[in-house]
């Protein structure tokens, strides 16, 4: 894939790679190495080991998958319960140092610590700080404290900030602040509740971390990937990506309230899908219309301000990159899901 690269000098005080990335017209990921033989009726979370085994979470079902380096499943860890090895609302798999593992139990309001040779550890209660602590992009850096998103209100624009916790301690730092999605104007839906809606395909920024425990933030408005060096040098890719309209038929999904609040365009991209490879790469998903058979990724590595496009068909999610491969969520015409592997190709 050809990348095209101009420079631009001063984008405050710092330096802007803008980038044209080329798109294709078909989806790539149709060859895996392997394809799991049982089905899920969802992968919401994925931890890949040292040695190549895959903890695969279904959240719908509450099951925790071991699986081999090739896919073949193993054994189920942990069950439904309140107790040691046990979780309620299982949503997210965080990778820690030393092959471990945090499960982020928003039933429990609680993270869950499974040790490299997969048994249960202690457990922490979330911290007691925003309407929304851990969640599914909670990623750790090197010292194994958790990063997440969470949001605060404020008198005019509401923010988003990315957060760093210790579990078990009370201490929670800021390490960035987010673009906060617009809600909907205050509706009635009783004689005495009001209530806000968040307006679907809201802007919003996104974020990721990258190996060397640097923030990385996907900003909406302009589109673009924003990295800071340990000198305060801000490096921005700015990404180009086409103006995706809201179809009538997704507005119609919606209650008038929403609907006429919704804009008459989707964002760039996918804030809430964004993937950190352990390979030094962020994938960010764009929106499609809604009648488009695939679905475009825009991979980035801010090392070195590297951008180039991706596809997989509409039914294909990435869930995690690293240096040996992809794996892929592939929804069938059951709705239910196979994992995928895919090896990396000369892109």
């Amino acid at each position: 894939m050809k990348i095209v690269r101009s420079l631009i000098v001063s984008w405050l005080c710092g330096t802007s790679l803008t980038i044209s990335p080329l798109s294709s017209q078909q989806p790539e990921f149709s060859k895996p190495v392997w394809t799991t033989d049982w089905e899920y009726s969802e992968i919401s979370a994925l931890r890949v080991l040292s040695d190549g085994r895959v903890l695969l979470l279904d959240g719908r079902e509450r099951r925790l998958h071991v699986l081999a380096s090739t896919g073949k499943p193993l054994r189920e860890i942990g069950r439904i319960g309140a107790g040691p090895g046990e979780f309620q609302e299982p949503l997210g798999l965080v990778a820690m140092p030393g092959d471990s593992t945090v499960v982020i139990d928003r039933g429990l309001q609680r993270v869950q610590y499974i040790a490299g040779n997969l048994t249960f550890g202690r457990t922490a209660l979330f911290p007691e700080m925003s309407e929304m602590g851990p969640n599914k992009l909670t990623r750790a850096d090197s010292r194994g404290r958790l990063i997440f998103a969470t949001f605060f209100h404020a008198q005019t624009t509401p923010r988003s900030a990315v957060v760093r916790w210790v579990p078990g301690s009370r201490r929670v730092d800021t390490l960035a602040t987010l673009l906060y999605p617009p809600m909907t104007r205050p509706v009635r839906v009783a004689d005495t509740l009001i209530v806000r809606y968040a307006l679907p395909y809201r802007v919003e920024d996104g974020w990721a971390l990258l190996q060397d425990d640097r923030i990385v933030t996907i900003r909406a408005n302009p589109y673009g990937v924003e990295t800071r060096a340990s000198d305060g040098t801000l490096t921005r890719v700015s990404i180009r990506a086409p103006q995706v309209p809201v179809a009538a038929s997704e507005r119609s999904n919606f209650i008038p309230a929403v609907r006429d609040s919704m804009p008459r365009y989707k964002p760039p991209f996918v804030a809430s899908s964004i993937v950190s490879g352990t390979d030094g790469s962020v994938w960010i998903p764009r929106y499609r219309a809604q009648d488009a058979k695939i679905r475009v990724w825009d991979v980035v590595a801010p090392a070195n301000g590297r951008h180039v496009t991706r596809t997989t068909s509409r039914d294909q999610d990435v869930l995690a990159v690293t240096r040996s491969g992809v794996y892929i969520a592939q929804k069938g015409p059951d709705d239910l899901y196979r994992l995928e592997f895919h090896a990396h190709s000369s892109h």
